[in-house]
């Protein structure tokens, strides 16, 4: 071997041996430059496995190295940085799935595949006879109680993405039998009692007016509508609660403006780590025409809640619907035809009905609710207020009527008393609030809180919340009440923190002076 081909031999050697080194290297670097939380698994919808403390025993010595490695594969160096260049790799240079959660389909479509989706919608994950007669007692008991305090009862089952666009799925993936969603709403047409609302005969027939890969029902990089399948929706539930009424129906689409923007928020592409190359664009849906709709309430943080009110003529009565993350893509063209809605995200919760004001009750749950929650057919007791408190619930924990010392300005909050009682407060900085309590919450139940509330304007106030000692209020433990240009009444539901807690006001900018007549917090249980 002559001494030119040895040179470069050893210079290869020593460039690949240097390569190997510095990607070590770099690992090591960034577990010392970043956090664990910017490397952590946030865009996949999850949080990392703590890291665990010394053990001290023999059973924390035993756990420890399987806790430990459960927190370095969440945090280990670079981990955001290779999984994006993984997906690169797979998805957009090989056209392949580069996670086990998501499967890519035609046309570059992707489909979620957790909650065994690909299973059931080839019909080999059925339910049990047991299961479907336990799913109907539950909306049947539901319906009855509903049906006896005057009210309406409707659950309101979407149809997955896969399921409206099964042909875009992989060859590999056809139905064979029915699915969960064809049980069960096939069970309930021939015992059920209860309203349930099969959406997938609207959606077939606005695919029929899809005019490309493109301009589907449903997102082609993500799971949720667009805004042609929101209007879909909408169209569908109003269409069904007005039916045999003398309620409006649902608005023409001409009545909406769509806007295109050019990404979408409903995209894996942050979940694949994939944000600024994987772009899906969007669009939303907006009333041409003015109206009297008014958002009072926005909770931004989880369990998300959007409360609005109309003075328009003709509307369907008061309603709370409760969603999964559907919700809030169709929250606000859906209020256009409620006198009042109330959004809740989560489960169903009787305790956030108010059996004096709410006339109907709607679930809405895409058909993966059918794998995620089993039922829960329990009888349910007459749904009246609990009684005890100022508005109903037993427990008074706050009443600044009775402790008007409890409220305290900070930083250079404008904050003075009126004739009436009431407090005025004026924002001067960005840090300035109203800071009431402490009181004792307790650690579990339903915990609100009520206030008369005055502006001059329309403007919106934050209300946020901590544990006593804790360092300073956060931005995302906080809920947004819409208000003005009038006196109104509002109320807030808070976390069950337990212990000492403090509530902070904060008018949400520097708008005109907004004044708090009233304001108490009520909770069911004691704390």
């Amino acid at each position: 071997m002559s001494n030119r081909v040895k040179q470069r031999r050893r210079a290869y050697d020593i460039m690949v041996t240097a390569l190997f080194l510095g990607a070590i290297a770099a690992t090591t670097v960034d577990l010392l430059v970043r956090d664990d939380e910017a490397r952590g698994p946030a865009p996949e919808f999850r949080t990392a496995a703590p890291k665990p403390g010394f053990p001290r025993d023999a059973k924390a010595f035993y756990k420890f190295p399987a806790e430990y490695e459960a927190h370095f594969a969440d945090t280990f160096g670079l981990r955001d940085k290779l999984l994006r260049a993984n997906s690169i790799e797979k998805l957009l240079w090989s056209g392949l799935s580069p996670t086990n959660s998501q499967i890519v389909g035609d046309d570059g479509w992707i489909f979620y595949a957790g909650d065994r989706s690909m299973e059931i919608i080839r019909g080999v994950k059925p339910l049990s006879n047991e299961a479907l007669a336990a799913w109907q007692r539950e909306f049947d008991e539901r319906a009855r109680m509903h049906a006896a305090g005057g009210r309406r009862y409707l659950f309101v089952l979407v149809p997955n993405k896969e399921t409206i666009y099964p042909e875009r799925l992989p060859d590999s993936i056809r139905p064979t039998g029915p699915t969960r969603m064809d049980q069960l709403l096939a069970w309930m047409r021939e015992y059920g009692r209860a309203d349930l609302l099969d959406m997938r005969p609207a959606f077939l027939a606005a695919k029929k007016d899809d005019t490309g890969p493109l301009d589907p029902l449903y997102t082609p990089y993500g799971t949720h509508w667009t805004s042609r399948g929101v209007y879909t929706a909408y169209a569908a539930i109003v269409g069904h609660l007005a039916q045999g009424t003398n309620f409006r129906g649902p608005l023409p689409f001409s009545d909406f403006q769509l806007v295109r923007y050019a990404e979408g928020a409903d995209s894996f592409a942050s979940n694949l780590y994939l944000s600024g190359l994987l772009v899906q664009p969007g669009d939303a849906l907006f009333r041409v025409q003015p109206n009297t709709l008014s958002v009072i309430e926005h909770k931004l943080s989880p369990p998300r809640r959007f409360r609005t009110r109309s003075l328009e003529a003709n509307l369907l009565p008061a309603a709370v619907v409760f969603h999964d993350s559907f919700g809030p893509f169709i929250s606000v063209t859906r209020a256009q035809s409620f006198q009042s809605l109330d959004m809740c995200e989560g489960v169903y919760d009787r305790s956030r009905i108010d059996p004096r004001e709410t006339k109907i009750v709607v679930e809405m749950f895409v058909e993966r609710y059918l794998f995620r929650h089993p039922p829960r057919p329990t009888t349910e007791p007459p749904l009246d207020p609990v009684g005890g408190g100022i508005h109903g619930l037993a427990h008074t924990l706050f009443d600044l009527a009775a402790t008007p010392d409890a409220a305290r300005a900070v930083e250079g909050l404008g904050l003075t008393r009126t004739e009436s009682g009431g407090l005025r407060l004026e924002r001067k900085s960005a840090k300035d609030g109203l800071v009431l309590g402490p009181f004792r919450s307790p650690k579990t139940g339903v915990v609100r809180m009520f206030f008369v509330l005055e502006a001059a304007e329309k403007g919106s106030l934050d209300v946020m919340w901590r544990r006593v000692g804790t360092e300073s209020f956060n931005r995302l433990a906080r809920t947004q009440v819409m208000i003005g240009p009038r006196r109104e009444a509002r109320d807030v539901d808070l976390p069950a923190l337990g212990g000492e807690v403090e509530i902070m006001l904060r008018p949400t900018s520097m708008q005109p002076a907004i004044i708090v007549h009233e304001c108490t917090v009520e909770a069911a249980e004691a704390p």
